[in-house]
């Protein structure tokens, strides 16, 4: 689970990451998590912009593997 701000400077970026399986529930104007359990990992990522949070973001993750093409089904 993701969640990104953009509406004030600085920008930010929550990211949880969750071994176990987990419900996200949004009541309008607040997040509800339901975590079943496992391991939990919280990142908070703060710069001046959204640019710059998201090259912090991808520097932690990486990027994304190359599909190959067969799997496209050619």
């Amino acid at each position: 689970m993701i969640w990104t701000e953009h509406r004030q400077r600085p920008a930010y970026v929550v990211l949880l990451l969750n071994s176990n399986g987990m419900d996200i529930i949004y009541q309008g104007d607040r997040l509800t998590y339901k975590v079943i359990g496992g391991v939990i990992d919280f990142f908070f990522f703060a710069r001046p912009a959204p640019d710059m949070v998201i090259q912090q973001y991808t520097e932690l993750i990486g990027w994304l593997a190359p599909m190959p093409y067969w799997s496209f089904g050619m």
